[in-house]
């Protein structure tokens, strides 16, 4: 697995890197999803009404959600995902294994560690900062996973 991993791995960067455009577009529609997702998790729920919007605020949630996933599959792996060709490499569950590690724990370490800045002003740029990169390494992420996807079902086994 050593070099061949290594090579896709980089290779799926790079296509992330060189199309950072898409890369910002999928984190757009992720954040859009985050908002509706606010909205669904804040709406009252005591009339008929309000559970219908609760509804449609949880329908408008997941289509941000699947039109980020969508977007990234035709962006990072335009010739498709073949899942049967792909599930059998163990580039795969090594990439899953390191988005894990990189674009799920270290974002909500970042999230969760606070520094002990003096200032209210410090902490919330702090606070800021973290929020930005953790988003970065997750939807970035997110994006790598997919172009490694690609890469391993055009690959000649």
């Amino acid at each position: 697995m050593g070099g061949a991993a290594v090579k896709c791995w980089a290779d799926a960067a790079r296509l992330v890197l060189q199309q950072w455009k898409d890369w910002v577009l999928v984190a757009a529609l992720l954040t859009g999803a985050g908002g509706v997702a606010v909205l669904w998790l804040a709406a009252p729920l005591a009339t008929g009404m309000q559970v219908a919007m609760n509804a449609v605020y949880a329908v408008w949630a997941a289509g941000f959600v699947l039109y980020a996933l969508w977007l990234a599959r035709r962006r990072f792996a335009p010739e498709g995902i073949r899942m049967g060709r792909v599930f059998q490499r163990a580039q795969l569950w090594g990439a899953v294994a390191l988005f894990t590690v990189v674009g799920l724990l270290l974002p909500w370490g970042l999230m969760r560690w606070v520094p002990g800045f003096a200032s209210l002003g410090a902490q919330a740029a702090s606070a800021m900062v973290r929020f930005l990169l953790a988003w970065a390494l997750l939807t970035g992420g997110l994006c790598w996973l997919v172009a490694c996807l690609g890469l391993l079902s055009k690959e000649e086994a």
